[in-house]
């Protein structure tokens, strides 16, 4: 990947990596057509997963008069130590999460010369250590949103 250090989330290099290629685009072209049944039930399981976690985790607030893809669905932890123990819960019952931005942008290395120190951007470096991922797809059960909210429900 254009500009990908030895760790997954480094980035040491700032560019664009946006090519699609003939064969790729004809691959996704048949996929168009899917895409407003699988955004409608992204959107609705987002509403699933919202409804059950609200009042454990802050969750995606859409604003009236936009409209999320949910391209992830991305939870918000008080504190470092309670997302840890989410995601360690979650593994322990066999459901994967992730944590997409483990570092925010100003603290990577690319952007040294910038100047940025950690206390520079205080939101940026706590929503890093306190945001994880559930799962989200365009054919995600209600089963399978109930039983993570069920783990979750639970700590």
């Amino acid at each position: 990947v254009h500009g990908k250090g030895s760790m997954k989330y480094e980035n040491v290099r700032v560019g664009i990596n946006s090519r699609l290629d003939t064969l790729q685009a004809a691959i996704l072209l048949p996929k168009l057509h899917a895409f407003p049944k699988e955004d409608d039930h992204r959107n609705r399981a987002a509403q699933r997963y919202t409804e059950a976690l609200k009042d454990k985790f802050h969750t995606p607030v859409v604003r009236s008069g936009y409209h999320s893809s949910f391209g992830y669905f991305t939870l918000r932890a008080e504190n470092e130590a309670e997302r840890t123990r989410a995601i360690d819960t979650l593994k322990a019952a066999g459901v994967p999460s992730i944590i997409y931005y483990p570092c925010p942008l100003h603290l990577q290395k690319v952007y040294a010369p910038l100047g940025y120190q950690v206390g520079s951007l205080p939101v940026a470096e706590k929503l890093a250590k306190t945001v994880f991922s559930l799962p989200m797809h365009g054919y995600i059960s209600d089963e399978t949103i109930d039983y993570i909210c069920k783990v979750l429900q639970k700590l």
